[in-house]
């Protein structure tokens, strides 16, 4: 009699360019010393995500040490936050009630993903499709948990008063975290039960039942209007790097389609801190911060039409491209009269380049499309200078290895451009630094370091304030 029902194992494993291991090919690689390296649960893991079992798998070991630091690496990140901070604190979980009941709309959206991600996941188990259960549950980890949720949440962690909104991140996390551990538990053992052990959530991860999801937590109206915020942050900064401002750089405007306007109505302060950008404006078309450059598919038009494609060609030149896009929404095609013969052009054999108008960079994804103003004012650049500063010292506390809480004396040498917006956002600075004074001095002094601020050379020195 058969111990189990059923049995699900590994097609055979090829190396990453797909062919069979072999000794003697020089190709085989060696599992013991593989998990000496990178660990058992990164192996196994990156075998369910890479591509199901059930197919030939290539295996590269760099997909391993992406799996480690990508997924593994993330995960223990937001762990070490947590726990530096609930230490702090003095936050133990036990003391407080275990429920999922949120006020906070970004805890009420982070746990309605984990439930619906809990529904997710035992629907792939079900039908043994265990590569969408681990790609599901890195991305919950990496996109949602970590780039958002902590992200957006880390000011209620620093905050100095120990209250109930403090509180309610805590809680937040560290049930997200336990649920997580379970929900991993049957992919990376070790990790769950590491995870699950210094979250002391139990015994052991293993002697857990597997989550279960509660419907009531879950809302997709909330889910869908994140995800709106989520897409059009994403855009504004595909366009920032498009145009190469870093996003510590402010800018004055972006627009994006009015549809989302309710969607966005409540989350507008935080689109702005997200992108860097003063104002948001919603405008019914993209039209206005962009033009079209079409010309034709010879490949797929030339068999066609013959010599008559350079017809086309120069007739596409001399058209309107808003003229031809617009015929292609409403009839589906576009119709040229040549020589007598009536040629119908189909949206596929027309390539459409997207190129901004001066002063705009933009990009676009699906139906949502943003638009930014690039120009930037004193004003701006001042503001973008202190951001880049704060940016160097919060590195420079971290390369001296300071506490957290540590307050700090900031020295500086800079030029006398970027001096005046280095006083006008001082005291901006010195918060955001838990800098207790800003020193200017005439020369450096031995042990500053020398730095590039926008193009500007600078020397700072960091030493703890007594």
């Amino acid at each position: 009699v058969s111990s189990y029902k059923s049995c699900l194992v590994n097609e055979l494993i090829l190396d990453k360019n797909g062919r069979k291991m072999s000794k003697s090919h020089g190709n085989a690689v060696d599992p013991i010393e593989l998990m000496q390296n990178y660990g058992a649960d990164a192996i196994r893991w990156y075998l369910l995500e890479v591509s199901p079992p059930w197919v030939p798998t290539r295996f590269d070991v760099d997909g391993v040490k992406e799996i480690l630091g990508k997924f593994i690496g993330t995960l223990k990140n937001v762990y070490s936050f947590f726990a530096t901070y609930a230490n702090i604190d003095g936050f133990v979980a036990i003391n407080y009630p275990y429920n999922w009941e949120r006020e906070v709309e970004i805890d009420r959206w982070i746990v309605s993903r984990l439930h619906s991600l809990i529904i997710a996941v035992r629907h792939y188990f079900e039908s043994y499709d265990f590569t969408k259960a681990v790609r599901a549950i890195q991305s919950f980890v990496i996109d949602e948990l970590s780039n958002w949720y902590v992200r957006r949440s880390r000011r209620r962690f620093w905050a100095s008063a120990f209250d109930q909104d403090k509180i309610d991140a805590y809680r937040t996390l560290y049930q997200v975290l336990v649920e997580t551990a379970k929900l991993i538990a049957p992919f990376a053992p070790y990790l769950a039960e590491e995870l699950f052990l210094n979250l002391e959530a139990g015994e052991s991860v293993h002697l857990e039942l597997y989550p279960e999801a509660n419907k009531t937590y879950i809302d997709t109206k909330l889910e869908k209007k994140m995800q709106t915020v989520i897409d059009i942050v994403s855009l504004g900064r595909a366009a920032r790097n498009e145009c190469q401002i870093k996003v510590r750089q402010p800018l004055n405007e972006m627009f994006v389609p009015a549809k989302v306007k309710d969607d966005l109505a409540d989350m507008i302060d935080l689109v702005k801190e997200e992108v860097n950008i003063r104002n948001i404006t919603f405008v019914s078309e993209q039209d206005g911060f962009v033009h079209y450059e079409l010309k034709p598919d010879f490949k797929l038009l030339g068999p066609k039409y013959g010599k008559k494609v350079q017809i086309i060609n120069a007739l596409l030149l001399q058209t309107p491209a808003e003229n031809v896009l617009q015929a292609f929404n409403t009839t589906g095609s576009y119709t040229l009269e040549i020589e007598g013969e009536t040629i119908h052009l189909l949206p596929e054999e027309i390539s459409v380049t997207i190129i901004p108008r001066e002063g705009y960079v933009f990009a676009n994804a699906k139906d949502l499309f943003v638009a930014l103003d690039t120009t930037l004012t004193e004003e701006l650049l001042n503001e973008g200078y202190a951001r880049e500063l704060i940016n160097k010292i919060q590195f420079t506390r971290k390369e001296m290895n300071l506490d957290i809480m540590d307050n700090i004396i900031v020295k500086l040498v800079v030029p006398e451009a970027i001096a005046k917006a280095i006083q006008v956002h001082q005291n901006y600075i010195l918060t955001e630094t838990l800098g207790k004074e800003l020193v200017f001095l005439e020369k450096p002094m031995a042990n500053m370091q020398c730095l590039d601020i926008n193009g500007n050379k600078i020397h700072l020195g960091i030493e703890k304030a007594v």
